[in-house]
C-alpha cells in the first residue's frame, strides 16, 4: 500500500451517521519514508483543503509545497469536496501519499519577504508564521517584491 492510495467503503460508518454528512477516514502516507498519520475523519463534502491544512498541521509541509497523490493522479485542490475528490463520495477509507515539492517560485517569494518584514519589525509571531508557511531565509535579500508586499500589508 505505501505508494499507492486505496479506497474501501465502509458501511458502519455510512450507517452511523444516517442523514448527517458521509465521513471520509483518511490515512496520509508521506512520500518514500513511509511514515503515516490519520487525521480525524472528515465530511465528505468539506474541502479537501481540509485535509491539507491537517497534514500541514501534523507534517508541517506548507499547503503549496503539498502534492497529494491518489492511486496514479495527483489531486488538484481547487474547489474540490474531499469525497469525491477521494474517490469516496459517500464516505469511506481512503491512503494518499503526500509529497513535499518546492512551492511555486511567486509563493516562495512572499514567503521569504514575509519573513523579511518579520524579521526587520522584530515580531515573533509573524516570523514563525512565516517559518510554517514555508519560507526559507537563504536568497533572502528584499528587493522590489518585498517592497510590494509590505505596500500590500498596510492597505
Amino acid at each position: 500500500m505505501g505508494c499507492c492510495a486505496t479506497r474501501r467503503s465502509d458501511p458502519a460508518l455510512l450507517a452511523a451517521h444516517g442523514t448527517e454528512a458521509a465521513k471520509v477516514r483518511v490515512t496520509v502516507v508521506l512520500g518514500l519514508a513511509g511514515q503515516r498519520f490519520s487525521p480525524a475523519p472528515f465530511d465528505a463534502d468539506a474541502p479537501l483543503l481540509e485535509l491539507q491544512a491537517a497534514i500541514r498541521a501534523e507534517l508541517r509541509i506548507p499547503v503549496a509545497a503539498q502534492r497529494l497523490i491518489l492511486e496514479n493522479r495527483v489531486l488538484e485542490s481547487e474547489g474540490q469536496l474531499l469525497g469525491p475528490a477521494l474517490g469516496v463520495p459517500q464516505g469511506g477509507e481512503v491512503e494518499v501519499t503526500c509529497i513535499r515539492t518546492n512551492m511555486p517560485p511567486e509563493i516562495q517569494r512572499a514567503a521569504d519577504c514575509s519573513l523579511l518584514l518579520a524579521a526587520a519589525r522584530g515580531c515573533q509571531a509573524q516570523l514563525s508564521q512565516a517559518l510554517e508557511d514555508g519560507a526559507q531565509a537563504s536568497g533572502l535579500g528584499g528587493g522590489p517584491d518585498c517592497e510590494e508586499a509590505s505596500l500590500g500589508e498596510r492597505q
